[in-house]
């Protein structure tokens, strides 16, 4: 597997809220899809004994990990509107060194990735994107700075379709001023994971300042071709929060210049035009909207108030 195949992994699999991943082992017999994650083959089939995430990753003796962890804490105070179904900042002050501590002890080289800003990413649509394309925005109860969250959906359409007088309800508006106390905690987070980083000596991929770069200005190809940020723009999928193949490229460009970086390496960067040529979701759309994703599909992303203790 390649960097950009492990990097999907890790952000399917690693991206869960931080405490899970150093506390939560499988129980027997599993209860969820997360302990067959765990557990499956080494409890299930094999009798080990159940481990976390850290737990797993150090009993492999590594010699070189990758840890990017902590996005989905905040994520999902942005796909709700609730900046109360965020992982605290003085959690993750706590949780993330100890994450990173444990790793540390095996004597493996790391390097680290700081959160991306959620309001990035297009799952999340802006009341001003929505007004330009002729919602109307004030049945929907939006001003021009607000966003409609991936729980507005059904809802956005029967008031569409004349069925729903309108306005949205609670979680299904991301209000313009509760934005500043959820972009205050992931500064907060990144400040820790500078701080660990320097404390560890491992060097932290800026992904923060690559998705606001890119957000802005777009992601130009070798071949012309201009990818956004914007749902169905080439660069995030179908559900308008994981990376397109082609966006897991740019995330493994990102890494691998890191690395080279700072350990002196020379490993190879993925041609992201000869990445994006072979991804079926990776051809850019202009003015699609995510209303057909169920919102159960973001479910995962907001973390239970006993993560957050």
């Amino acid at each position: 597997m390649d960097l950009a195949g492990r990097a999907s992994c890790a952000d399917r699999f690693g991206g869960r809220p931080g405490r899970r991943a150093l506390t939560k082992k499988p129980v027997i017999p599993p209860a969820s899809l997360t302990d067959l994650i765990l557990g499956f083959p080494s409890v299930y089939i094999l009798g080990h004994a159940p481990a976390s995430q850290v737990g797993l990753a150090t009993q492999l003796s590594p010699t070189f990990v990758i840890i990017w962890i902590g996005a989905n804490d905040t994520l999902g105070g942005y796909v709700t509107g609730n900046p109360n179904l965020v992982v605290p900042a003085a959690a993750f002050a706590q949780l993330y060194p100890a994450i990173v501590g444990s790793i540390a002890q095996t004597g493996a080289k790391m390097v680290l990735a700081n959160l991306p800003d959620a309001l990035t990413v297009p799952a999340l649509s802006k009341g001003s994107d929505l007004a330009a394309q002729g919602m109307p925005i004030a049945k929907f109860g939006m001003g021009p700075d607000d966003y409609a969250t991936p729980y507005s959906h059904e809802h956005i359409k029967l008031i569409l379709e004349g069925k729903d007088s309108g306005p949205l309800g609670p979680g299904e508006i991301l209000h313009a001023g509760d934005i500043p106390t959820l972009q205050a905690i992931v500064n907060a987070d990144n400040q820790v994971i500078a701080a660990v980083g320097a404390q560890f000596h491992a060097p932290v991929v800026d992904i923060y300042s690559l998705f606001n770069k890119t957000h802005k200005k777009g992601y130009r190809l070798a071949n012309g071709t201009i990818l956004t940020f914007d749902y169905l723009g080439g660069i995030f999928g179908l559900d308008g929060v994981h990376p397109t193949v082609t966006g897991q490229a740019i995330l493994a460009k990102a890494f691998i210049k890191t690395i080279n970086a700072y350990y002196g390496t020379n490993l190879k960067v993925p041609n992201i035009t000869k990445a994006n040529l072979s991804d079926p979701e990776g051809i850019p759309t202009a003015g699609a909207l995510p209303l057909n994703v169920p919102a159960e599909m973001y479910q995962e992303f907001v973390s239970s108030p006993s993560l957050q203790q």
